[in-house]
């Protein structure tokens, strides 16, 4: 059985769900009452949320960054320490690593002072306070940093969603800039398979 949080703007996303096995309930991230009962009845917090500004380079949008990436997530982390049966798995993500030509690995520098700072900035805070308290206050917990997600539900305006209906509708496939950027791009059911697995992995200090 699953509850999903989900925000008010986003009640259309509610039809991707099946009623069946998924209580929806409707609130925001940043007010937890709505789930401080439901909290320990469950076995893993999956924290999915996060506040993506309308434009990356706008510094103007910090403050609501921080309040829905970092805090938002230090207050369900400290909810949840008081359920020491139950694991927060937090979602980050990996666009906060440095360019680089090979795969990158889990060590590698993070330092996004490029691209997104504002955006990424937050959710580094966030893996800090859930790292911090898993080694100080015994939370059980992971991050996950995961790429680009497409796949079920993503927006339309997303690039993979406009590359998929223009190829689909024989149009010509439009890239924005100069054409030599790469990014990565995960599937989001390979999503949903690294949460599952992380169930049954072992912390280790």
């Amino acid at each position: 059985e699953i509850f999903a949080l989900i925000h008010k703007r986003h009640l259309n996303g509610a039809s991707l769900f099946d009623n069946k096995t998924v209580r929806l309930i409707y609130g925001d991230v940043n007010d937890l009452f709505t789930v401080q009962d439901i909290i320990p009845q469950v076995d893993a917090v999956c924290h999915l949320a996060a506040y993506i500004p309308p434009s990356y380079n706008e510094a103007s949008c910090v403050e609501t960054c921080l309040k829905t990436n970092s805090l938002a997530v230090l207050n369900l982390a400290q909810l949840i320490v008081k359920n020491a049966s139950c694991r927060l798995i937090y979602l980050s993500s990996a666009s906060a690593y440095g360019f680089s030509d090979t795969i990158v690995k889990e060590n590698d520098p993070l330092y996004p002072a490029d691209y997104a700072t504002y955006y990424l900035a937050s959710k580094l805070a966030g893996e800090l306070f859930v790292e911090h308290m898993r080694r100080t206050s015994n939370l059980n917990a992971v991050c996950l940093r995961v790429s680009s997600v497409y796949g079920w539900g993503m927006l339309k305006k997303a690039v993979v969603a406009k590359f998929m209906d223009s190829a689909c509708n024989g149009h010509a496939i439009e890239v924005w800039g100069d054409g030599v950027n790469t990014y990565d791009f995960v599937y989001v059911l390979d999503v949903v398979g690294a949460i599952r697995a992380t169930t049954n992995v072992t912390l280790g200090n």
